[in-house]
């Protein structure tokens, strides 16, 4: 990943399923995104824990104290940021119970050379599920988080002449999707209301 991040050299990196914070069976600490930028120009970042534990369906308890989440990092300096609450969940069950777990978002102002630019970073629900049902559910769970995280950033006031936001992360969807479209307008939400 660093070799990739010397090569890019991106302005702005957004990450999922980081982990980070202190193990409770030995103590070490865990932190996968300073790991990631080390000797980048992207010295300034954010991260937002999405659940309590760190991908608990495969661990044997060693992560306990770790925390699973999402951030933001960039080569110029964040000036607010804000963690969402818990987006709507469902829990899977069957196969992809696994897949399914409490999830959030973060979002940063960036003090670009450019003016004021929003990001943020989030991670919807897998596709769990073994039956026509709980696979219903589950596009439904996203169609609700993202018209969650959509009101998140609404609520993230920067400057009125401000570009407009970027959305990142793993949305676990296509692009003919409810959770796409209603991210781009063109889908009503779980209450019959279209995004802006």
């Amino acid at each position: 990943l660093r070799r990739w991040l010397a090569h890019l050299d991106p302005d702005v990196l957004t990450l999922n399923e980081l982990t980070r914070g202190r193990r409770a069976d030995n103590g070490a600490a865990v932190d996968m995104l300073a790991d990631i930028v080390e000797g980048s120009d992207l010295r300034h970042s954010v991260f937002g824990p999405a659940c309590d534990e760190a991908m608990p369906f495969v661990s044997a308890g060693q992560y306990r104290g770790v925390a699973l989440g999402n951030a933001i990092a960039s080569r110029w300096p964040i000036d607010r940021h804000a963690l969402s609450a818990p987006l709507a969940w469902v829990p899977a069950t069957g196969i992809g119970r696994g897949f399914s777990s409490k999830r959030s978002a973060i979002w940063a102002s960036i003090a670009t050379p450019f003016g004021p630019v929003g990001c943020v970073c989030t991670h919807l629900n897998s596709t769990g599920g073994e039956s026509a049902t709980q696979q219903e559910e589950q596009d439904q769970n996203r169609l609700d988080q993202m018209a969650e995280v959509m009101a998140f950033v609404q609520r993230q006031s920067i400057a009125p002449d401000a570009m407009p936001p970027i959305l990142c992360g793993d949305m676990n969807d296509d692009a003919s999707s409810a959770s796409i479209r209603y991210a781009c307008g063109r889908h009503p939400d779980r209450h019959g209301e279209v995004s802006p």
